[in-house]
């Protein structure tokens, strides 16, 4: 849900100790752990002509690949799904999928139908039968073939070797995968396998229209393309982007559902040595330009949020006073933001702290989030703006989301997808040369550290509006307290 906002900054801090990590598809998007299930084989011959890439296959039995529930893979339209995928046998089966398979579904899915065509389809929630079903296109075995499912909010299309085979067709409405894995090769509740082959798997957060979907067939199919396949792709600017050229994928060793591996957690990480070693990855658009750095002792691996949309195995960074550590996001200037801007991130502070504590800053001249010593959150951009200042005290040992929005005229803060606070921000903000901090602020270093955990920090370069903030919050799915 986040990184359909385009922001500039992501830092999910969900990094776990080295070695613990699954392998991550190459891309600038957000990186997503693959494992493997049954027997597959990879370095099989790719699908892209030019290119010495390599596919995985599937033995249309066992063989599966898996990327476990969480909140990013609950794409909202628009969206386009991109892969090549290569048959092997005669019979029906799922080549992707991404979704909830009970009786009430959601979520996408495209299977392999022979002879009829390939199938996408889409569901509501309502009942097992599809929102959207359309299919088309030739499934001649044993040949690469290029598909593109594309859905605009509205109609959903198909598109087979660079050219439409279904569609456009309207879809009775459409309900986000609400806790299924993405899998390839099977459908997410491991049923329906494909006896075949899959490369160059991608997402993408708009529509894609014909134009683009038939270049990048004929790239594709190109023995003397003027660039690679890979730089077309990443052009496009994709949420995610999986290659399917390693050598080895890690095992799915057991399922604690039947749509997600269990993923045990993983304990805080003591050694300062490991984490200076671990980036803190951005997968917001400044990119690597912005990776943070774990200093001291600062604690991934820490729990994060346990609300249904984050998955099974979500993690956070903890800070405590005791060990002083914070996490250092660079002085790029990308994130010297004078004008409209939005700062997001959830929060886990320890009780009675009683000060003034900073959780995501830069400083006092440019833009900064903090807990005062009542307990409750502070956004100001500017030191010549006052603060917006929220009501509830957050300070309660439990997570809450965070919103601090600048628009140019007024500062906003948002705590867990409501307002909460405004102030009148007549002033442009000054900027500033100092470091962006998760942890503490760029001018306070020592001064303001926050006690507690930080997870799912975003910077945008425009304000977000007040549905985009609850829709962001919804995404987590967070049970109501009681009495609420």
């Amino acid at each position: 849900m986040v990184m359909s906002f385009h922001p500039v900054a992501y830092w999910p801090l969900n990094e776990r100790p080295p070695g613990e990590d699954g392998l991550k598809q190459k891309t600038s998007g957000l990186k997503l752990d693959v494992y493997f299930s049954g027997s597959i084989t990879s370095g099989v011959p790719g699908a892209i002509v030019a290119d010495s890439d390599t596919a995985v296959a599937f033995d249309g039995s066992t063989g599966y690949l898996i990327v476990p529930f969480q909140s990013a893979l609950s794409l909202e339209a628009p969206f386009s799904i991109e892969g090549w995928f290569k048959p092997n046998g005669p019979s029906s089966g799922c080549v992707c999928s991404c979704g909830d398979f009970g009786s009430r579904r959601s979520g996408w899915v495209v299977y392999y139908n022979p002879p009829f065509g390939w199938n996408f389809r889409l569901h509501n929630r309502n009942s097992p039968a599809a929102s959207l079903s359309i299919e088309g296109g030739d499934t001649a075995r044993g040949v690469w073939h290029h598909l593109m499912a594309v859905y605009d909010g509205t109609n959903g299309c198909l598109y087979v070797d660079g050219s439409l085979a279904a569609g456009p067709a309207a879809a009775n409405d459409f309900t986000p995968n609400q806790d299924g894995a993405f899998t390839i090769g099977t459908r997410s509740d491991k049923v329906f396998p494909f006896n075949g082959a899959a490369d160059e798997l991608v997402f993408y957060s708009n529509a894609l229209p014909a134009s683009v979907v038939q270049a990048h067939y004929q790239h594709g199919t190109n023995r003397g393309p003027a660039s690679s396949y890979a730089s077309l792709i990443r052009s496009q600017s994709p949420l995610y982007y999986w290659r399917l050229d390693e050598t080895t994928f890690p095992r799915l060793v057991a399922m604690a559902r039947s749509t997600y591996p269990s993923v045990d957690p993983e304990p805080t990480i003591n050694s300062s040595q490991l984490r200076k070693s671990m980036p803190a990855l951005n997968y917001g658009s400044l990119g690597e330009a912005v990776n943070g750095a774990y200093i001291q002792d600062a604690q991934p691996g820490s729990a994060g949020p346990s609300s249904r949309g984050f998955g099974p195995a979500s993690f956070a960074c903890r800070f405590a006073l005791s060990s002083f550590g914070y996490i250092d996001c660079t002085t790029n200037t990308g994130l010297n933001i004078t004008g409209p801007m939005t700062a997001i991130a959830w929060i886990k502070a320890v009780p009675g702290v009683k000060r003034f504590q900073t959780f995501l800053g830069r400083s006092d001249n440019s833009w900064r989030a903090a807990i005062d010593w009542s307990g409750i959150i502070r956004w100001a951009d500017g030191r010549d703006n006052p603060d917006a200042v929220g009501q509830s005290h957050v300070d309660d040992g439990t997570w809450h989301f965070f919103a601090g929005i600048f628009d140019g005229a007024w500062s906003s803060l948002y705590v867990d997808g409501k307002l909460e606070g405004t102030a009148k921000a007549p002033v442009p903000p000054a900027g500033s040369v100092d470091k962006t901090i998760i942890g503490t602020d760029g001018d306070y270093l020592r001064v303001r550290p926050f006690e507690g955990s930080v997870a799912h920090v975003a910077i945008f370069t425009n304000a977000l509006s007040a549905d985009d903030i609850l829709r962001i919050y919804r995404s987590a799915k967070v049970t109501p307290a009681a009495g609420k």
